[in-house]
């Protein structure tokens, strides 16, 4: 027998060696981490709507206020010239909007994902984000422009709250050991 040649059927090598890494299994992702996904999903659809609102919500007493205060600094501008200005300047608004909305959304998938990197990123943002949504509430604004700021800033909460309780980070460390 040992002087047979190897012909590459008749050798048995038994099971493969453990994968040093684990058993490729990656855990469970929280519930709370589905919650905080619904949440940074309605917070980019509130930020994305509160940019349509300004548009469709614009009134010219509100542009005449502004031929107001150009008039002040020495500007003469007519309510046509304040108006085209206002539609380039919320297009450029809506652009940005759009893709930090992507961002957003991007980083918020990695940290479903199990990112820990993104959930850092996506905590921070979102208090970024809050702590400068908290005028659109509070500063005077009324109606549906408000409720859109509110339920925003609700669902930031929900995201921040969600991504830092103790079982998503727990998940997050069971991820990397």
């Amino acid at each position: 027998m040992m002087n047979e040649p190897f012909d590459g059927r008749s050798q048995y090598y038994g099971m493969m060696p453990p994968d040093p890494w684990g058993d490729g299994l990656k855990p469970r992702p929280p519930e709370s981490l589905a919650w905080a996904w619904w949440a940074g999903i309605a917070s980019a659809v509130c930020g994305l709507l509160g940019v349509v609102l300004a548009r469709v919500f614009i009134s010219d007493q509100e542009l005449g206020q502004l031929r107001s205060a150009f008039a002040q600094q020495g500007q003469r501008m007519t309510l046509a010239q304040l108006r085209d200005t206002f539609e380039s300047v919320w297009i450029v608004a809506l652009v940005i909007a759009v893709l930090l909305s992507a961002m957003w959304l991007t980083f918020l998938y990695f940290a479903y994902q199990g990112r820990n990197w993104a959930r850092i990123t996506v905590t921070v943002l979102a208090a970024i984000w809050l702590v400068l949504s908290i005028p659109s509430v509070t500063g005077g604004v009324s109606g549906v422009t408000m409720l859109v700021s509110l339920v925003q800033v609700v669902a930031l909460v929900g995201v921040l709250v969600a991504l830092n309780r103790r079982t998503t980070r727990d998940y997050f460390r069971q991820l990397r050991s």
